[in-house]
Order: structure tokens, then sequence, then C-alpha cells
């Protein structure tokens, strides 16, 4: 206030800036004389004291963060079990990149749509990916929804490191938007149930709406494309609401259900057999899906097959 009410004045005070700022000495030479613990101690291992910013460091920030959230998640889980080996994952990231990004999907969507467990371990096991390297994926599905939804933002992280050295793994542009807008949304609504309030969503213009719609329709569609692999999926279709919506927004057609049942009444009366009811309805939502999915980035890719049937022996044994 006095410089303040000097400035008004004939003579105005001014601040005299030091040259050299003063430092007490308990706070002179921190690294000899100052007091930390071992956190202090595991930062300064990873980390150099002067750096230029790269995607190295990038990717040693992500390998701490993934250190604090699963240290936080061992004291959360103090004798409730084994606790998901988060950093071992995301080192395996580094050799299994487009393993990790297909599992990211999955548990994007399995937040987006809470999709039952089941289905997502017979997923994973036909997608080869219930174990990258050492670490036991089905367990991140059963982790809590903010702790998931921590572990998708180390994998879209990465993803964004992967942009940075012109890598795709198979996240393509489209895509990684869609995931992007996908993710925000489950932020707001997971932070929204932790303190118990509604979320707030602002007001889209009719454009915008469009243009969410579209990309959340791609991501759909491109679970869909994997899940016509796995038999359990189409058993889970008029179960589960959330698989039902999954279907309905991969096609854009809400009486999904419906042409579905329509389609394998269609087999059964003319005698065809379990595989032949899962062969058809591949192939109606691959086809329902494939514009929508060919449409973004990449033209045209090779369709997937139709669930095989020895995955449908197996899973009926």
């Amino acid at each position: 206030k006095f410089f303040a009410d000097s400035k008004q004045s004939s003579q105005p005070v001014r601040r005299k800036v030091l040259d050299r700022v003063f430092v007490p000495t308990s706070l002179k030479n921190l690294l000899v004389t100052g007091v930390y613990g071992e956190k202090t101690k595991h930062v300064m291992s990873k980390f150099p004291l002067n750096y230029v910013h790269n995607s190295d460091i990038d990717c040693r920030r992500l390998q701490y963060l993934a250190y604090t959230y699963e240290q936080d998640l061992a004291l959360e889980k103090s004798g409730e079990g084994c606790t998901p080996q988060i950093v071992a994952l995301m080192e395996q990231r580094l050799e299994e990149s487009e393993k990790c990004n297909m599992l990211l999907l999955l548990l994007v969507v399995h937040l987006e749509y809470s999709l039952p467990i089941h289905m997502m371990e017979s997923t994973l096991e036909i997608a080869k990916i219930k174990k990258i390297g050492e670490v036991d994926c089905l367990d991140l599905f059963v982790l809590p929804p903010c702790t998931t939804l921590d572990v998708c933002s180390l994998l879209f992280s990465a993803t964004l490191v992967d942009r940075d050295d012109r890598k795709e793994g198979g996240i393509y542009d489209h895509l990684h938007l869609s995931l992007s807008l996908t993710m925000a949304g489950l932020h707001k609504t997971i932070t929204a149930q932790t303190v118990n309030r509604f979320p707030c969503w602002g007001r889209l213009s009719e454009v915008e709406e469009v243009r969410q719609s579209r990309l959340k329709c791609l991501l759909a569609s491109e679970v869909v494309h994997l899940m016509c692999l796995v038999p359990m999926f189409f058993e889970c279709i008029e179960t589960y609401p959330g698989v039902a919506e999954l279907v309905s927004i991969a096609t854009r057609n809400p009486n999904i259900v419906d042409v579905i049942a329509d389609i394998a009444s269609r087999v059964e009366s003319r005698g065809g057999e379990i595989w032949e009811v899962y062969h058809d309805l591949a192939s109606y939502l691959l086809r329902a899906t494939d514009d929508h999915v060919q449409g973004r980035g990449r033209g045209k890719r090779p369709r997937p097959p139709p669930p095989p049937s020895s995955h449908v022996m197996s899973s009926k044994s």
C-alpha cells in the first residue's frame, strides 16, 4: 500500500530490485545439507538435474507416474490381494505398443458402456492380450473406475509420445480424437460420481453434436470389429444393456437388438447350428460398421474373418 500511495505523489518511491536475493543458510546447498527421504532419492535417480525436454523425458515421466499410481494402489489394497503391475505394463509397452493400444481401446469402452467382465475376459483371450509380458491385463478391468481411468490416461499419454515420434501403433488420427473425447467425458462423469455431484455438460452446437456422434460411432465400430471374433459377444447383446448400446451406436441403428434376434431366428428356422448363427451375425455387423471405420483416415482395410467354429466349440464346452 505504501508504494501504491507513493505513486500518486510528486516524488514517488520506487521499489529497488536487489541483484542478489537473500537465501537463508538452511536453504543453501540443499543437495548436501537438505533433509529428504526415499521418494526424493527415487525422483533424483530417475531424472537428471539439467536436461532437454524430449520424448525420452516424457517416457520417464510416464514411468514415474505409473510408479506413483502403483504405490498408491498398493496402500489402498493392502491386505486385499496383489496389486496390478502398472509399471511393468508401461515398460512392456515399449516393446508391444500395438497390444497396449488395443488394451487401451477395450479399457475405455469397458468404462464407457459398463461391459461385463466375463465377456472382456473372453475378448482378451481371443485377442491374445490377456497377458502382456508378465502383466495380467484382466486385473485392470476389475479396478475401481477412477483407477482404471488413471491407467487409461497413462496409456493414452504414451500414444501422444508415439505420435511425436511419428509412430501410429494402430491409433490413427480420427480414432485418437475419438479416444480423447470419450476419456474427457469419462473423467467428468467419474469425478462427479466421486464427489456425489451431477456432471456439468456445456451446451453443444448442432455441428459439434454431429461431430462427437461420428467420433463416438468410430470408436464403437472399431471395438465391434474386434468383438465379432468373440462368440460370447453375441450372447451378451440381448442380455446386457451396455453391450446393446455399444452395438447400437456402432451401427447407428437403435433397433439393432431386434435385427439381431431376427437374423438368429431365421438361421435357426432353417436348421442352422449355433456357429452358423454367429457367422451370419458377424457378417451383418461387419457390413453395418465397415463404412464407419473405413471412412476415417486410413482408407479400406482387410475385413476381419467371422468367428471360427473352433472358438464356438470351445465356448460351448
